[in-house]
């Protein structure tokens, strides 16, 4: 008799795409690990950073998780992913699960809820499921890989595109101007962004990067720091910049929810 926490590791590993698990996937390579022993004894050593699930990969788990819940929509003739949770309940689909969320999935799962969805819940169940975002179940997402064939399920494994909830592609091409503009970002994450693309300071990446086509030139920014532990390093990060960045430090929702699962 094989253990569900077996199936689990075994759907996990071989029927969903490698980023459903955020927590045990290693971000560098693309690989599921199931668990976080595992990602730490495996990937640490090759990748040193980077390879962790954190706050710079929040955004791109919903992108990616919204992507995969918009091809699953298209195996059954569905509009919208709404349509996808409706076809869950009116089937029972749900019936089965016995496995509800963790503390840090519940946490992932709100921050989708809040950040990307029309219906932001503060809880998310997967029996029975309140949102679109409860469909990342695994045993909900084993009932419904049932209903199609090798094709589909195999599409699923492979599926990386970046979509927004509403189904738009993320990565869509960004038409290109004729004439020079100046860039003005009134809301942007300095610190994520060095940290992802291996810079020390706003000058370091500036002097690395090409000047972009057309003339185009970033003027102003907003950076805004949300993570408390990296409030001290805007002065360094910012430096004496030719352009002119304002400094906002403020809490994200996520810290606070983290915070208070780390204190109980």
């Amino acid at each position: 008799m094989v253990s569900r926490e077996k199936t689990r590791r075994h759907v996990l590993k071989r029927h969903l795409p490698w980023f459903w698990s955020g927590a045990t996937a290693c971000w560098d390579c693309c690989e599921q690990e199931i668990q976080a022993s595992s990602l730490a004894r495996r990937h640490t050593e090759e990748h040193r950073i980077g390879c962790f699930f954190d706050e710079e990969h929040l955004h791109l788990w919903c992108q990616l998780v919204s992507g995969s819940l918009h091809l699953v929509k298209s195996w059954f003739g569905l509009t919208d992913l709404e349509g996808l949770l409706q076809y869950v309940l009116d089937r029972q689909l749900h019936e089965t699960v016995t496995s509800g969320f963790s503390d840090q999935e519940q946490q992932l799962l709100v921050f989708y809820a809040q950040n990307y969805s029309p219906d932001r819940l503060s809880h998310i169940s997967a029996n029975p499921p309140n949102h679109v975002i409860s469909l990342t179940n695994w045993e909900i997402m084993t009932s419904l890989l049932r209903r199609v064939g090798p094709a589909q399920q195999q599409s699923l494994l492979s599926c990386d595109k970046f979509v927004t909830y509403e189904g738009a592609w993320i990565v869509d091409t960004v038409p290109v101007l004729l004439e020079p503009f100046v860039f003005v970002d009134s809301h942007f994450h300095l610190d994520l962004i060095l940290k992802r693309l291996h810079f020390n300071t706003f000058l370091h990446m500036s002097s690395r990067i090409s000047p972009a086509e057309h003339n185009n030139t970033f003027y102003y920014g907003v950076a805004n720091y949300v993570f408390p532990e990296h409030w001290d390093s805007w002065s360094v990060q910012v430096g004496s910049c030719k352009v002119s960045v304002c400094i906002i430090r403020n809490t994200s929702p996520y810290c606070c929810q983290r915070s208070q699962s780390q204190a109980t």
